[in-house]
């Protein structure tokens, strides 16, 4: 049964999102990523269908800053995703099925 949540109720402070979940997604997420898009795997061919050569950009001296923003950027985007899940559960308890639906709700409308 659906119920109705006022507005403020939903972004309420004194709810608080799950931290461990929070942080969990986003090393999950960080590792996927650089998986996907390490040395071996894809990043080889994209940087090949941009046209580049084998040299690194800037000569691989800013990694520590890549790496540091896409973890900075992979933390964002899991707290958005709790809060978003915690909004869309507020009349009820969140299960896997809910977070996989929001999670491709939010993928296929940000793409």
């Amino acid at each position: 049964m659906i119920r109705t949540v006022p507005l403020r109720e939903l972004f309420d402070a004194a709810q608080p999102i799950d931290t461990r979940g929070v942080f969990v997604a986003t090393l999950v997420g960080f590792v996927a990523s650089y998986l996907w898009f390490g040395p071996k795997t894809f990043y080889p061919v994209w940087w090949k269908a941009l046209g580049k050569g084998a040299e690194m950009p800037n000569g691989g001296q800013n990694m520590g800053s890549l790496f540091g923003t896409a973890l900075l950027a992979t933390l964002a985007q899991a707290i958005v995703i709790a809060v978003l899940l915690r909004a869309v559960a507020a009349g009820g308890d969140a299960s896997p099925a809910l977070g996989a639906t929001v999670g491709l709700v939010v993928g296929v409308a940000g793409a």
